[in-house]
């Protein structure tokens, strides 16, 4: 049986972003390697051939058929790429609390997702940084029906799919009684590389207040209250002041971060 380059020029086809392994995507993959495209460490042999119809397969696919040389494309790569992330769906990832971050820089936040999705989500999004914020043991899953996903095998998962790992231990620097400051500028610094996704075990309260702190100190959103209202669809905050159980917990010293403690006691919403 003759293979797809000998029935079809792959100018001709057109495709869309897919998370689903794909034999005729091979074969687009070998003809815009053997044209020069390099389109990353993907696959078994690192070599870019996974039979995923990612972003930057399609960036390379489309860079072919509008006739852009190989090294133009090389330098446009990762903004051609991000053109396309916008085209996937997120509802599948839900339970992880998947979903982009504020900036246009195609940053991300999530809980802990699982060794067996996390591959396919740094392809499918561009996913160049991961920000781990939590341990091992317990603090390793988000949901107890959830497998854990220790540091090192997400690290290894991370390397394997040219992607940078960074752990950073939120807690410590409460723990010295130092606040998050340390926390809050190693996390900013990452996610000012763009291509970024953010996570701890759940998704909520780490997470929340890194992104908080950031999308407030790069100016993405500067008002405390739409801050404030952004951060607790993620989690439970304004439940646990509304009952009572929020000042003077580690939670209160997350949100500082972005909504000083003292201004939020008097705002509107404490009743």
């Amino acid at each position: 049986m003759m293979g797809l380059r000998e029935q079809t020029e792959i100018k001709d086809i057109d495709m869309d972003i897919s998370n689903n392994y794909d034999p005729k995507v091979i074969e687009i993959q070998k003809e815009l390697i053997n044209k020069g495209y390099y389109i990353g460490k993907f696959g078994d042999s690192k070599d870019g051939i996974d039979g995923i119809y990612g972003p930057i397969t399609k960036a390379a696919h489309e860079s072919y058929k509008k006739e852009i040389p190989p090294e133009e494309f090389e330098s446009k790569k990762t903004e051609m790429a991000k053109e396309y992330v916008d085209e996937v769906d997120v509802s599948d990832l839900k339970e992880f609390k998947f979903h982009k971050i504020p900036g246009g820089t195609n940053n991300w936040r999530s809980a802990q997702i699982t060794a067996d999705v996390l591959p396919s989500v740094i392809k499918k999004y561009g996913i160049k940084n991961i920000v781990r914020m939590n341990g091992d043991d317990s603090d390793s899953r988000h949901k107890g029906s959830h497998s854990k996903t220790s540091r090192d095998t997400e690290k290894k998962i991370c390397e394997e799919n040219d992607c940078t790992y960074h752990f950073i231990n939120s807690h410590s620097g409460f723990k010295l009684g130092k606040g998050y400051t340390s926390s809050i500028q190693q996390t900013s610094n990452i996610l000012n590389q763009g291509n970024t996704l953010i996570h701890c075990a759940h998704g909520a309260d780490r997470t929340g207040g890194m992104v908080g702190a950031y999308l407030k100190n790069n100016g993405y959103m500067t008002d405390k209250d739409e801050l404030w209202k952004y951060t607790t669809q993620f989690n439970n905050w304004q439940d646990k002041i509304n009952r009572g159980k929020f000042f003077n917990t580690g939670y209160a010293k997350y949100a500082d971060g972005f909504y000083p403690i003292s201004e939020l006691k008097n705002s509107k919403w404490v009743k």
